[in-house]
């Protein structure tokens, strides 16, 4: 396993658009090449990027294209103040060949985003950060002294989902609807482990990063729960799960590196930086 990135490659069949995820080539001696992701714009939904597991052998190719797969718009509500309309002229004057919608917790934003990139002849990705519950309380819940409700669904964190076919899309929108329609009127939305094991099929996942559950449970010194917590995904998405590193020089991602480095190499999943 080794660390991946994006670049660009040739458009060799119709209706596929020319990025991938491949593996760099600081990949360790001996370690199995890594899967990659090509996006499909073909499908019941026109214009939507999807993300399509392929394998990539020739690591002789010229250098990555950067592609921003985790962009918070306008639609994440109290977070993002960007316009859709302004990513597509950043993304387009940045030379990227392919641009990834993640508001947090919907995909308002889907719709307008697909047509103002390729408007500028660039790939829109469809995607969400969404708050994620491990379920890891729920037999507390029923326990006599147990929190109120509210404090007991409390999230673990965001992890980010890709759509990469139409089943992955319509799985999208269900974990979105999911989200805000199955909780209790003072809880925050969020899905479940339940939820999402139901509807995983068609979907890649990044572990999301600082404000994901696996950086979490590592920042509050819980090993053991992130250990957990990854192997509980890899049975949910085998070869479609990627554990991500962010570096923006915050103390927390310094300390967590290295931990979470541990966690890819010890149970074979690539890494997403």
């Amino acid at each position: 396993m080794g660390m991946v990135c994006l670049r660009a490659v040739p458009n060799t069949f119709r209706g596929f658009a020319h990025v991938a995820l491949c593996a760099a080539l600081t990949q360790p001696a001996g370690a199995a090449l890594l899967g990659g992701i090509l996006l499909q714009t073909s499908g019941a939904h026109p214009g939507i990027g999807y993300a399509v597991l392929m394998t990539l052998s020739n690591r002789s190719n010229p250098a990555p294209a950067f592609i921003h797969l985790k962009v918070h718009s306008a639609y994440s509500l109290l977070e993002g103040a960007m316009q859709i309309a302004k990513l597509a002229k950043l993304a387009e004057a940045d030379g990227m060949p392919a641009l990834g919608l993640t508001d947090t917790n919907n995909m308002f934003g889907c719709l307008e985003f697909s047509g103002k990139l390729a408007e500028s002849g660039i790939q829109p990705i469809a995607g969400v950060s969404i708050a994620f519950d491990f379920e890891e309380r729920k037999d507390k819940r029923a326990q006599p002294g147990a929190p109120n409700p509210r404090v007991a669904s409390k999230r673990d964190g965001l992890i980010a989902l890709y759509a990469m076919n139409d089943a992955g899309y319509a799985n999208l929108m269900k974990l979105v609807s999911q989200a805000h329609l199955d909780v209790g009127g003072t809880d925050a939305p969020h899905i479940t482990l339940t939820q999402l094991t139901a509807h995983a099929a068609g979907l890649i996942v990044l572990t999301g990063g600082p404000d994901g559950p696996i950086d979490s449970a590592l920042r509050d010194g819980q090993p053991a729960v992130a250990a957990a917590r990854i192997e509980a995904l890899l049975k949910i998405f085998g070869d479609r799960l990627y554990i991500e590193l962010q570096r923006h020089g915050l103390p927390a991602e310094a300390e967590g590196e290295p931990q979470l480095l541990g966690l890819a190499y010890s149970s074979g999943i690539p890494i997403a930086a």
